[in-house]
């Protein structure tokens, strides 16, 4: 009976001893995150605490928070003064990789190394879904005999494990077609083309890899066209028979189960010589009948003529017309081409076209002459006149140089003046490559002012790609600026502002290992509204190889 009484005793005296030590401050949190938080941020909370004491209390903060959260602060110590109160801010930083989910945070304080005071909150991080795809190896091109190796890198930028399905039209992939790639991690998939080894013809190969995400069923994927070139020489026909080719090819899409833009098209085509000595040629084709209104490119209805002779071309049907890069060369359209050599010092010839993709352009008529020297350098005049369906008519007008010795170097440049009621407009650009024993350059360049009425209006795009490689080390200087805005064009979309700058080390350190250091920065500014294309990227990446 006795040690029953002693030990309520001690008890009731523990519960008042807590009692008294919770009495002496008072805590409370402030500005906690309203839903979930996302990562990459820092939330900054308020500690109150409050002294309820007759005495002046040192204490110091007990956090407990959870990795990878991490609170930013230096001096946990705190000095409070009988019956005064002081607000604490917490900075909780989240990392950009922070796995989604709940993460419990504890708020205490410590009297003489004792827990007087916590406070408890839960940070729910948002997922973050962000799966990027991109080509990093593939050959330039290959012959029909080659089998294609390429290689992609799957990156999950986002904070949760992503399960992907890999698919490629025309390419055997080489890993498994389900992929689980954790938070912030990068994975590599090898992929195999096979082409056709009988071909005559030069080819378009795709190289292209897909990755549906399971969660969301989106798509992302990254692709590239390469030419296969024919291993075979030209078969020979001893009959001399003009090849013609009749296809028909079926188009539908498929929605939620349900079937729409569905159409057959038929392609009928010939490509070849009308003499024996291949001196007049002839190329034609047809393919329709109407456009298909499922994205992929180049199924719209076309129909065409095309003849030439060593000096002389004629074009009759659907194409893309146009002079230079300055005056109007992305007008898809139907007109008529004319031009022809004459003692191999003078060509001239023209076009005129009714563009399809833009019909606020009635129609255009366009001429050039061009002045060969003994040198094999070339001057041009082009003129272009675009007739607007409100009235207003358009006068283009350039100058082009095309200078080079075949071996070393090369420039091209062009300065051309726009024509329209008054508002001039005035625009440049050039192209130049040196190629030395150990030093390499090549840059790019387009100017064109905000009165300019041609393809590019306000529009400011350089380039520059320079490396020098020693015996063992190599060193390269990658950079581009983008300021485009394409005027009165409907099939192309730069909306964003691009400035990227790169530059690398290559050292051959042995005749089997290689190394390779390549530091990127890269940043886009969105001219809309909208501002969906902001983003900064900076990153270093170190490649080691060892061949045997």
């Amino acid at each position: 009976m006795t040690c029953r009484l002693l030990f309520r005793a001690v008890l009731l005296s523990l519960a008042i001893a807590a009692g008294e030590a919770n009495a002496q401050v008072k805590l409370t949190l402030s500005n906690l995150p309203e839903g979930e938080t996302l990562p990459g941020k820092t939330q900054t909370i308020v500690l109150n605490v409050a002294n309820q004491t007759d005495d002046t209390l040192i204490l110091v903060l007990d956090l407990d928070i959870p990795k990878p959260l991490r609170a930013l602060l230096f001096n946990k110590k705190i000095t409070l003064y009988p019956h005064k109160s002081q607000p604490i801010l917490v900075p909780i930083s989240i990392p950009r990789a922070t796995i989604s989910g709940p993460y419990n945070l504890s708020f205490g304080v410590l009297l003489n190394g004792k827990n007087i005071g916590n406070e408890k909150t839960t940070f729910n991080v948002a997922k973050i879904t962000d799966v990027k795809v991109e080509l990093i190896e593939y050959p330039s091109y290959a012959r029909s005999v080659d089998t294609i190796r390429t290689r992609f890198m799957i990156m999950n930028n986002g904070n949760s494990p992503e399960t992907l399905i890999l698919t490629s039209k025309n390419g055997i992939i080489k890993n498994k077609l389900v992929q689980t790639v954790p938070a912030d991690s990068t994975i590599f998939i090898d992929m195999w083309i096979l082409n056709d080894p009988k071909t005559y013809e030069v080819e378009d190969q795709l190289i292209d890899l897909f990755c549906d995400i399971a969660d969301i069923s989106q798509s992302v994927g990254d692709q590239e066209i390469i030419k296969v070139y024919p291993a075979r020489t030209v078969k020979v026909d001893p009959f001399f028979r003009y090849p013609i080719n009749v296809n028909a090819s079926y188009f539908t899409q498929n929605t939620n189960g349900e079937y729409y833009n569905s159409i057959m098209q038929y392609q009928v085509s010939g490509k070849g010589s009308l003499d024996v000595d291949k001196v007049h040629n002839l190329n034609f084709a047809y393919r329709g009948p109407g456009a298909v209104r499922i994205t992929r490119i180049g199924n719209f209805s076309q129909k065409f003529v095309h003849y030439n002779s060593r000096k002389t071309n004629v074009f009759i049907g659907e194409k893309t017309y146009g002079l230079s890069e300055l005056t109007e060369n992305f007008r898809f359209g139907t007109g008529i081409e004319f031009n022809t050599i004459v003692q191999d010092k003078i060509s001239f010839g023209g076009y005129y076209n009714r563009p399809i993709f833009q019909p606020e352009i009635r129609e255009q008529f366009g001429s050039f002459i061009t002045f060969h020297t003994p040198k094999q350098y070339k001057y041009r005049i082009n003129s272009l006149n675009n007739y607007l369906r409100e009235g207003q008519t358009i006068n283009l007008t350039s100058l082009q140089v095309d200078l080079s010795n075949f071996s070393d170097w090369r420039f091209t440049g062009e300065i051309s003046r726009s024509f329209s009621e008054g508002q001039d407009g005035n625009a440049a650009s050039y192209n130049t490559n040196i190629n030395l024993d150990k030093f390499r350059i090549s840059s790019s360049g387009l100017y064109a002012d905000k009165n300019f009425k041609g393809y590019y209006n306000n529009s400011l795009n350089l380039g520059l790609n320079a490396g020098y490689t020693l015996d063992k080390i190599g060193f390269q200087i990658n950079g581009n600026y983008s300021n485009s805005n394409p005027n009165l064009d409907t099939v192309f979309s730069v909306a964003p502002i691009s400035f990227f700058m790169s530059g690398g080390i290559l050292a051959k350190i042995t005749k089997a290992y290689d190394l390779q250091v390549l530091a990127v920065y890269r940043e886009k500014t969105d001219r809309l509204a909208s501002k969906n294309f902001d983003y900064t990227e900076k990153r270093i990446r170190v490649t080691m190889g060892f061949k045997r």
